[in-house]
């Protein structure tokens, strides 16, 4: 994730998860749910594929891994916030193909 606060003249990384040869990392969506909270989901993929979900609190500059106990060959593909407090993603398996939906609150 890149992020900049001077109006696109820099783009400095502000999150990056490390690849390797079993082991890669996918980010489908980013939700702004105010102008400094903000939410990316996504899947880390690798022999097994597990929802990724991203949270900053000030406006891209950090982000924290919010770790969620969904089963495995899941992936997180959309988000949506109707409310700061109350957000929803859908979820994909593609071992069970089967999809849902997760609050988060």
């Amino acid at each position: 994730i890149h992020c900049t606060t001077d109006g696109g003249k820099t783009w400095p990384r502000t999150f990056w998860q490390p690849e390797n040869a079993t082991n890669a990392a996918s980010l489908f969506e980013i939700r702004f749910v105010s102008d400094t909270e903000i939410w990316a989901c996504g899947a880390q993929i690798g022999r097994t594929e597990l929802p990724m979900f991203l949270h900053s609190v000030d406006g891209g500059k950090t982000w924290t891994s919010e770790v969620e106990n969904i089963q495995v060959g899941a992936i997180a593909v959309s988000l949506s916030f109707p409310t700061q407090a109350v957000g929803f993603a859908v979820i994909m398996n593609s071992i069970t193909q089967s999809s849902s939906i997760a609050k988060y609150s």
